[in-house]
């Protein structure tokens, strides 16, 4: 969603009890103003299309509502939106049968399961220790499959910037557990 289609659909939000009015406008600026902090913060915790989803759905629930404070109704609906996705997850983790679940541990092999364990706490520990925008950097690239053209647009920096990050975190993660 653009700005431009935001202020569309907010050419019929109405006035809250003070009179203020959030005509499109306003609303396009804070989509500009918001909108990036927004996907950050969906960024660090979810996919890329999932956290442009959420944004737009965050602009959305603003229309359905005046806010005097808009940028911080944005982000109580932004929380609002993690917490219904974990409860979401955690519906459906409750909702898999015993029999599969059952299954699934009878066929994993103890000491490939122990070795696994072992190389997931040491890839932690050392994430643990790089700089957070580093391992964001490094988790987005590696975990979601982002290019680095889509992670320097996401944190406003250039390319070459991202690869050298993500360079850095590489060699720190060998140095520290081995190749992976």
């Amino acid at each position: 969603m653009k700005p431009s289609d935001l202020a569309e659909e907010a050419a019929g939000a109405g006035d809250d009890a003070r009179g203020l009015r959030l005509d499109g406008s306003r609303l396009a600026a804070l989509y500009l103003t918001e909108g990036k902090a927004l996907g950050r913060y969906f960024l660090r915790r979810m996919p890329v299309d999932e956290a442009e989803d959420l944004v737009q759905e965050s602009f959305r629930r603003l229309l359905g509502h005046v806010a005097v404070r808009p940028g911080a109704f944005l982000n109580r609906v932004a929380r609002n939106l993690m917490l219904e996705r974990r409860r979401t997850a955690t519906r459906r983790v409750e909702t898999t049968p015993i029999e599969t679940v059952g299954r699934q541990i009878a066929d994993v092999d103890p000491h490939r399961l122990l070795e696994a364990r072992d190389t997931l706490a040491r890839v932690d520990r050392a994430l643990d220790a790089l700089h957070p925008k580093t391992r964001n950097i490094f988790l987005l690239r590696r975990i979601e499959g982002m290019s680095y053209a889509e992670i320097a647009a996401a944190y406003g920096m250039s390319e070459k910037g991202v690869e050298k990050q993500f360079v850095k975190a590489m060699v720190h993660l060998r140095r520290r557990v081995g190749e992976l």
